[in-house]
């Protein structure tokens, strides 16, 4: 009579061949593929279950999820096979009926493999305190835990796990354990909230720190002599461009003059005929103002660099803004209410550090 561990091995070999996808040639997916296969057929499934995840990622090939299921629960990653079996058989179900009967019985295999499993499955569940700050951040082995997965029973995988909690800004606390086959853990998280800066105290006999107005009073100061700037910049801007445009009008005048006016004999005075007598009256007025505007000009341009040059400067911060200080921690050795619940209970190790 044959032997039914054979025929458990031979139909296990069997399902695995079968999983192989259908390709044609040779490209990256089948190559891992079949490299996680015969690893796994060898019973090394630590190396063929990342080949078999590989090539899944490659080629989403239903044959490689189930084949990667398998090496999961083979490998003792427990939680780990039960999410394969169930994205397999969630991936089943929207197949046609033709599509279906090419899978064969791995439907069956993958629905009583998840059950068989499901009761051996470590539970851990993780509590935060009521007076934890909101935006606390709950890590399990580097990935994020929603609120929701938080107070209620996580399946994981047999093994050493590290749980990381923190509020922003404040320190991070780690939590390393280890589960066994089946275990029920709870653990009760502590969250420490941001540290708050206290005033620095003066010590006895010590001069007071100076009072915060006279740094008002320097800000004050300095920005008043920065709008004067601006006033006496604008005033000079203003007068140039009054005398340029007057000058500028003055010269047209001026061949008018040279045209319809000649001197007589009393110095200092012209003999102006038609245009020219009009001509000569504006020449003397554009010319006076063209002037004072570029005295008004100068004047304000050097009380805007005197107002510059005697603001005073901005004092310097003591450290530049946005500067990170370095988070410390320190070790604790203090169980972080930590109560464990089933078989391997007394053999689980807990550390933590802040």
């Amino acid at each position: 009579m044959p032997d039914p561990r054979s025929l458990a091995a031979a139909l296990f070999l069997g399902l695995l061949a079968s999983a192989a996808p259908a390709r044609a040639g040779s490209d990256p997916a089948e190559t891992l593929f079949q490299q996680g296969i015969k690893e796994m057929t060898a019973g090394r499934f630590e190396a063929a279950c990342p080949s078999i995840e590989q090539s899944y990622r490659i080629d989403p090939k239903l044959g490689a999820l189930f084949a990667l299921a398998e090496c999961e629960s083979k490998r003792g990653r427990l939680a780990t096979a039960v999410t394969r079996y169930e994205e397999y058989l969630a991936a089943h179900a929207r197949l046609s009926p033709d599509k279906k009967a090419k899978q064969g019985d791995r439907a069956l295999v993958a629905r009583r493999q998840a059950e068989a499993l499901r009761p051996d499955l470590p539970q851990l569940t993780l509590a935060l305190p009521r007076e934890a700050p909101k935006g606390t951040v709950v890590r399990c082995d580097g990935a994020p835990l929603s609120a929701g997965a938080l107070g209620g029973p996580i399946p994981m995988d047999p093994g050493e796990h590290v749980i990381t909690a923190g509020a922003p800004g404040g320190p991070l606390s780690e939590v390393r354990l280890k589960l066994a086959r089946g275990q029920r853990m709870h653990l009760d998280l502590t969250v420490m909230p941001a540290p708050t800066r206290a005033p620095a105290s003066t010590p006895p006999g010590a001069p007071e720190p100076p009072a915060a107005a006279a740094p008002v009073e320097d800000a004050h100061a300095s920005s008043g002599r920065r709008v004067g700037a601006y006033v006496a910049g604008g005033v000079g801007l203003v007068g140039l461009t009054l005398g340029g445009v007057l000058g500028g009008l003055a010269l047209g005048r001026k061949s008018t003059v040279d045209a319809n006016c000649t001197e007589t004999a009393d110095p200092g005075t012209l003999g102006c005929h038609g245009p020219g007598y009009q001509a000569s009256r504006d020449l003397q007025r554009f010319g006076v103002w063209s002037t004072v505007g570029f005295a008004v000009g100068a004047a304000g341009g050097l009380v805007a660099i005197v107002l510059v040059a005697t603001s005073p400067a901005k004092p310097k911060s003591d450290a530049p803004t946005g500067m990170v200080r370095r988070r410390e921690s320190t070790p604790i050795t203090a169980a972080l209410g930590l109560r464990s619940i089933g078989p391997g209970a007394t053999t689980v190790g807990i550390e933590g550090t802040w």
